[in-house]
């Protein structure tokens, strides 16, 4: 997702200059991509998995550590048209009434519940 790409960019550019590690938010973007392209990003987040007790071949074989949902449907759209809203308040009580998210601290959560290829706003 494009935008998520660019707002966890800008995120963490401005962490990179707070913590003095980039002059600037272009040199901490430069920095940023270059991690990601180098494969570094990803060996950093595999070597903190392993850290918290995670398998070590997480990112390579996630299918063998993240569970499948037992139930996958596709929602196709009802009619031809273009996306003008989104109802994200609803969207998001959907995943918690299908165990997804919690109502209360101590309510479990059902990793695999969830959306994917939500389709945003003007498309």
């Amino acid at each position: 997702e494009p935008r998520l790409h660019e707002v966890t960019l800008a995120l963490c550019a401005e962490m990179l200059v707070l913590g003095g590690l980039a002059t600037d938010a272009n040199a901490a973007r430069v920095k940023l991509q270059a991690a990601l392209d180098s494969g570094a990003a990803a060996e950093k987040f595999a070597q903190m998995v392993v850290a918290l007790g995670g398998p070590a071949d997480l990112l390579e074989r996630p299918e063998a550590y993240l569970a499948a949902a037992p139930v996958v449907k596709p929602v196709a759209a009802p009619r031809a048209g273009v996306i003008t809203t989104m109802a994200t308040r609803e969207l998001g009580v959907t995943i918690v009434e299908l165990g997804g998210g919690r109502r209360q601290a101590a309510d479990a959560i059902d990793m695999r519940v969830g959306f994917s290829a939500v389709k945003p706003v003007g498309t």
